[in-house]
């Protein structure tokens, strides 16, 4: 008997916690702890982050806008995703241009779309210099340079949807599709870096992944109300300091992080009001 009374009250209480879900049941259970309703906010940011990235930043803020949630990611950029796969360096595709670079002290020879559509936009690369230390842009018409113009947030949410739509492509001068292979490994397996392995070398122990964690470590719990002058990475222990926190993260570029989670967290605020 105690046994089938056991399992009545656990089922019932079971049922109690399952239909008092939300503010909408408190009437008929009000001293359910479920039942204080919840305000969340939440919020995506976009931007340029280290030269050649579109940062991606998701922020949940709880009643009290704090954070209490947050996701790093990165999107590649033509930097990366522009270089094809060329087999014969002596016979190369149609719309396929080398660019000769000196990177880290080392001649370094990269095939480049000549033509990359974005969405409605075709970008064009432009190719400065002398070998071996030529440079390059993907540019339109009307846009200089897609690093630079991936800065301002709704270029960097373009460029993102567009890829997701799958409207980011090699193309030829009008546009039309070409079905080269990506060059680089990281890219050759995905759009992002969370997705592709990027910087996981077993040598270098925080790499992306955990200097990613360790920013958003930082910022759940606060209002991001930090000044930028306020946040300093320390000469001696490489780690930035968010005002009083102590980060765990090493990264050069922290600012360009924080400030497009500094956009996620202001669309998150304003989702609230």
């Amino acid at each position: 008997m105690k046994k089938w009374f056991a399992l009545f009250f656990i089922a019932f209480f079971a049922f109690v916690l399952v239909g008092c879900n939300g503010a909408e049941e408190c009437e008929v259970c009000e001293e359910c702890p479920v039942c204080e309703e919840q305000n969340f906010g939440f919020g995506v940011g976009y931007g340029l982050v280290h030269g050649h990235y579109v940062g991606y930043v998701e922020i949940t803020i709880d009643a009290d806008l704090n954070v209490v949630a947050v996701r790093f990611d990165e999107y590649y950029l033509p930097y990366l995703s522009g270089q094809v796969a060329v087999d014969d360096p002596e016979d190369l595709p149609d719309f396929v241009v080398p660019v000769v670079r000196t990177v880290r002290g080392n001649v370094v020879t990269n095939y480049f779309a000549e033509y990359i559509q974005v969405g409605s936009l075709l970008f064009e690369l432009e190719v400065t210099g002398e070998a071996p230390t030529q440079n390059f842009v993907y540019k339109t018409d009307t846009i200089a340079d897609i690093d630079a113009w991936v800065e301002d947030e709704a270029n960097a949410k373009y460029y993102v949807d567009a890829i997701y739509a799958g409207e980011v492509f090699f193309a030829d001068d009008e546009g039309n599709p070409l079905d080269y292979a990506f060059a680089n490994i990281n890219v050759s397996r995905g759009w992002t870096k969370s997705a592709t392995g990027y910087w996981t070398n077993p040598a270098i122990w925080l790499g992306w992944g955990g200097n990613m964690y360790a920013m958003a470590q930082a910022i759940i719990g606060t209002d991001m109300s930090t000044p930028l002058g306020d946040i300093e990475q320390n000469v001696d222990t490489n780690l930035w300091h968010v005002g009083d926190i102590v980060t765990g993260a090493t990264l050069v570029d922290f600012i360009d992080y924080w400030q497009v989670a500094l956009r996620a967290y202001n669309n998150a605020v304003a989702s609230m009001e």
